[in-house]
């Protein structure tokens, strides 16, 4: 795995709030990554629209414990243990790091608490299934267990799992 340096190609207000919400949840015992496309992005310095996040906590967590050193404003929370929120003005999309389970072709998927492997592996293609640590211990620190940056250098959008498309069909569209 590879370290990566944060701060250099992000916009600085998104490299001070991620720093931030690293070291409020590293004090709580909380793990908490950079995820999905954001990191996808960022590795192709592609703007960020938004920051995805992941957490090993229900979000409400750590946004309660975020929300006493910082000003923050949740906007929505789903079943699915997503919530969104906002701080200084950009948003944030923070989720509990989990398995997907589908019982059912294009059906909701039972969400079960897990770790940020697992997490990754569930993802749909493995340039979205990488992960930036934002603790200070790991500050930077990429986990790729699927091969996403490999792929991303040669352009290549490969599904994690022959499913993929069964159990999510909106993925096509992805």
């Amino acid at each position: 795995n590879k370290d990566i340096v944060v701060e250099h190609a992000l916009d600085p207000v998104y490299a001070a709030i991620i720093r931030s919400v690293g070291e409020v949840a590293h004090a709580n015992g909380i793990d908490t990554y950079l995820v999905g496309g954001s990191v996808r992005d960022f590795l192709l310095d592609r703007p960020l629209v938004d920051l995805d996040l992941t957490c090993n906590c229900d979000p409400s967590e750590l946004i309660a414990v975020l929300g006493v050193s910082m000003e923050l404003e949740v906007i929505s929370t789903s079943r699915y243990g997503t919530s969104k929120i906002r701080i200084n003005g950009q948003t944030i999309d923070i989720a509990r790091t989990r398995k997907d389970l589908y019982l059912k072709p294009g059906g909701p998927p039972e969400v079960i608490p897990s770790k940020i492997g697992d997490d990754l592996h569930r993802r749909d293609f493995s340039v979205n299934a990488m992960a930036i640590s934002i603790a200070p211990l790991r500050w930077g620190k990429l986990l790729d267990p699927t091969g996403g940056y490999p792929d991303l250098e040669i352009k290549v959008l490969r599904a994690l799992h022959p499913q993929s498309f069964r159990d999510d069909a909106v993925r096509i569209l992805r």
